[in-house]
């Protein structure tokens, strides 16, 4: 595509969309945009802007001034475009940023976006939106082709493992232990989210020197630590999520499967003995983000 068919696609795409902007997000999410594209000057756009959006393109459609699917991306941009706003709003982080989205992310993001009419997939969209206005650079390019490639099934694949992770230091994966895979039927959902680019296909492990105290993994409100007397050394096996699965994680709210944390932690008592296992309730967070106020042993 030469550069005068790209501007000419930019300014259709943002001829449809931009109406959306200046009147459904009526806070930061509209300052983000709306800085990256001129406004027209015309009578005719500043009516567009004090009118019912949805008479409007109505009205564009029927004139022929739009196409039906220029009509149907206008009303799913419109969808989305409310549920961010809502998200935002209810984020207690939304406080104002002053960078800007980037051009190249925003131009990808309505692109695809704008394609998407199921209410499921619209609330996984609105919400990295609403993350990336909040904290531009939380969602790479990757991650929004990544999310528009993913079907409805694939996506529902990812909330329903979501029950089955762990966590370190923000990264998130999913314990290697064969039998307790088969116990909560996570085998398939795992390798549908390997063939989506979301967890490494290889197995991978936590190398490292563990002391008392050290955190192996958290869940939810669980925690999983070592309690060794002296530094020991284990290999512990796992499959982690790449960088863009860890990304659509922070997209969707789930609640770990308690039962399968402390499952998990009985198969590493067993298979890591040296380690001395137990789990906790984390009932405070410590002076930083990786330490802890935990309650007694439960295992």
């Amino acid at each position: 595509m030469d550069t005068n068919n790209l501007i000419n696609s930019v300014q259709g795409i943002w001829s449809t969309i931009q109406p959306v902007v200046d009147r459904i997000i009526p806070s930061t999410i509209t300052l983000s945009m709306s800085g990256l594209f001129l406004r027209r000057k015309s009578d005719d756009w500043k009516k567009m802007q004090t009118e019912e959006l949805g008479k409007i393109a109505k009205d564009m459609l029927n004139n022929g001034d739009i196409s039906p699917i220029e009509y149907l991306k206008f009303k799913n941009i419109k969808q989305i475009a409310l549920k961010a706003d809502e998200f935002y709003s209810n984020n207690k982080n939304n406080s104002v940023n002053k960078e800007n989205l980037g051009f190249d992310w925003f131009i990808r993001y309505i692109e695809s976006a704008s394609l998407i009419s199921d209410e499921q997939m619209q609330d996984l969209w609105a919400r990295l939106l609403a993350g990336e206005v909040i904290q531009p650079g939380s969602f790479s390019i990757r991650s929004i082709e990544t999310l528009r490639n993913m079907s409805k099934k694939e996506a529902e694949c990812l909330l329903e493992i979501s029950k089955y992770i762990d966590e370190h230091k923000g990264s998130f994966f999913i314990y290697d232990d064969r039998s307790l895979m088969k116990k909560y039927d996570i085998s398939k959902k795992m390798f549908i989210l390997v063939d989506c680019g979301l967890i490494d296909s290889g197995l991978a492990s936590f190398d490292g020197v563990y002391s008392r105290g050290d955190v192996i993994y958290t869940v939810g409100n669980l925690c999983c630590k070592a309690n060794t007397k002296i530094p020991q050394e284990a290999h512990i096996r796992i499959y982690r999520f790449t960088q863009t699965g860890n990304d659509l994680l922070k997209l969707i709210e789930y609640a770990p499967d308690e039962n399968y944390m402390l499952d998990c932690c009985r198969a590493m008592k067993k298979e890591y003995p040296i380690l001395n296992i137990t789990i906790h309730k984390i009932i405070g967070v410590g002076d930083n983000e990786d330490s802890f106020i935990l309650s007694g042993e439960i295992i």
